[in-house]
């Protein structure tokens, strides 16, 4: 088995599975509370584990760190509490990692046309 007995039951070992894996598109984070309850305790996704960007623009490592940073604090005061911590973990990732991952992937989403008019020879249009 890929998980103790009794640790999740299977109908919610499934439903954490098939959320996990639908969420893997670049600029789409994974989520691991769902309607304000933690699909998955134990669970600490940092960096590109949680939401990875398009690494043309070279922001992983930062907001990899930053994740980092910002949850070591809630890991050493909540490693006992998987409840609690899940908790931490939403509301820190929400601050600062999340607006960073936004701002990304907003400005991955302006660049891609003019890199598209870059590679046909079309005049490119500032943004």
């Amino acid at each position: 088995r890929s998980r103790p007995r009794g640790a999740v039951g299977e109908r919610q070992h499934v439903r954490v599975r098939e959320h996990i894996a639908q969420r893997v598109a670049i600029g789409e984070p994974r989520e691991f509370v769902v309607d304000g309850k933690p699909c998955a305790t134990g669970v600490v996704p940092l960096g590109d584990a949680w939401g990875f960007t398009n690494p043309s623009i070279g922001r992983g490592i930062t907001l990899g760190l930053m994740h980092v940073v910002d949850m070591a604090p809630a890991i050493a005061e909540h490693i006992d509490d998987p409840l609690q911590l899940a908790g931490e973990w939403e509301r820190r990732t929400g601050d600062r990692p999340a607006r960073w991952h936004a701002a990304t992937v907003g400005f991955d989403r302006l660049r891609a046309p003019q890199v598209d008019a870059f590679l046909q020879g079309r005049p490119l249009r500032p943004f």
